[in-house]
């Protein structure tokens, strides 16, 4: 499998949107790990993938990484959380039509 050519912004935007909207994305065993260890609700992880007000969500690409043989890239995103007053990183991909949510961290 050939890597793949990285997204561009408006474009992952476009795409994250559809795929929370239409329910075609779903949280890997390890980030809901990490979710329950760190104490990460969803809602804070969908309001920052959609850019909901307050969020102030922005791309860290130089966090952005590839691993041979996948589909896509993993793509990281950041937030900042009022109510817990820190930045949370969420990391995506795109696979067989899917958004799996790969982790998520407090910054």
């Amino acid at each position: 499998m050939n890597k793949p050519i990285k997204r561009k912004d408006n474009e992952l935007f476009e795409i994250i949107e559809s795929k929370i909207n239409n329910g075609l994305y779903f949280i890997t065993n390890h980030a809901r790990e990490r979710m329950i260890e760190r104490g990460v609700p969803e809602d804070h992880i969908l309001h920052i993938l959609l850019g909901k007000r307050g969020y102030k969500r922005a791309r860290n690409k130089a966090k952005d990484t590839y691993e041979a043989g996948k589909y896509d890239w993993k793509y990281c995103f950041e937030g900042y959380v009022n109510t817990e007053e820190k930045s949370l990183r969420v990391i995506v991909s795109f696979e067989d039509g899917f958004m799996p949510i790969i982790t998520v961290i407090w910054l």
